[in-house]
């Protein structure tokens, strides 16, 4: 019918999803910016007709305003807690509130330095800590207007995770009885911290939007640094690693990339044939029927993959231009 044609086309294109990490991924952690090499090839992937996502471990109230307003096809925030679209919230999950007043007393009583990460707003403890990340963490969002309002000990809040430093002082081995049941605990070394609900990663992020936009593992290009990228890595069939980077992504790296500062992002896209429109990298473009949800890429139907691409560019990377300064946290 007239109605089923509308919402249902099938077509032959190449649509692929590209995830980025942000902090030494997308964002220096030198120069503090998004080099322009890297905004370029993001307007141009996009062009081509590509996804780009942002796959980050931090909250969506700590996401840099600036990179709110980049036309990114999505945000996937909180080490998969948290996924947005237009504007549109697919996805949320939070910590119950009762855990989330028990948690601040049981890592006082831990002597534990604690960061409460939520969807609208970040908490410290009332308390000025012993810990210097947390006392620089807690200036850099007070200079944007965050975490001011409210304290970990506020009744009633809520959030997403949490991260958390530790000394010689802390009683680690009481932390992980505490958590280990409901939360997966990464360990970013240095006494670092950063911990999710069960079931919740940069990979769960990943899985999640390819069956949104019905594409398939091997359409996901994974851009990463960190040890909290591990879990994206591991679900990702091309895997790029900034070349500055964790060593346990070895393993599952496919391939090593150039630091940020050194366009390490435009550089790989460029390896894959993802920015380049005359480029094809061997096997990275499959050919697959794509069938159109009201969802995701209405603009898509009954129109061949040009047009459909200067859509996607007018849609999507319009904005994509300009050097992006922001500050850098350095947990997430």
């Amino acid at each position: 019918s007239e109605r089923e044609q509308e919402t249902v086309h099938e077509e032959e294109i190449f649509v692929k999803a590209l995830f980025f990490d942000i902090d030494g991924t997308l964002l220096s952690e030198i120069t503090k910016e998004i080099p322009q090499s890297a905004l370029d090839a993001l307007k141009k992937t996009a062009e081509k007709g590509n996804l780009t996502f942002i796959n980050t471990g931090r909250t969506w109230s700590e996401l840099p305003e600036e990179l709110k307003k980049l036309p990114f096809s999505g945000f996937l925030c909180g080490c998969g807690t948290y996924l947005r679209r237009d504007g549109e919230i697919l996805m949320h999950q939070t910590i119950p509130k009762k855990r989330c007043e028990e948690i601040p007393v049981i890592l006082k009583e831990c002597r534990i330095g604690m960061i409460l990460e939520g969807t609208d707003n970040v908490y410290f403890s009332s308390e000025v800590s012993r810990f210097r990340e947390v006392e620089q963490t807690r200036a850099y969002f007070a200079a944007v207007g965050i975490g001011l309002a409210e304290t970990a000990e506020t009744k009633g809040i809520i959030y997403d995770k949490f991260c958390i430093v530790t000394d010689a002082q802390s009683d680690i081995e009481r932390m992980y009885r505490e958590f280990e049941q409901e939360f997966d605990i990464m360990d970013r070394r240095g006494g670092v911290y950063e911990i999710v609900p069960h079931g919740c990663s940069k990979g769960t992020a990943v899985d999640y939007a390819l069956k949104q936009f019905q594409l398939e593992k091997e359409d996901a290009y994974v851009f990463g640094d960190s040890s909290n990228d591990l879990t994206m890595f591991r679900c990702g069939a091309h895997t790029i690693a900034l070349g500055k980077h964790d060593e346990i992504l070895d393993p599952y790296t496919e391939y090593v990339t150039d630091t940020v500062e050194r366009d390490g992002v435009a550089k790989a896209m460029e390896h894959y044939g993802l920015s380049d429109r005359k480029k094809e990298s061997e096997g990275a473009h499959l050919k697959r029927n794509f069938q159109v949800r009201p969802f995701g890429c209405n603009f898509l139907k009954k129109e061949t993959r040009k047009a459909a691409s200067e859509k996607v560019c007018a849609l999507q990377s319009k904005k994509f231009h300009g050097n992006i300064k922001m500050s850098f946290y350095v947990y997430l």
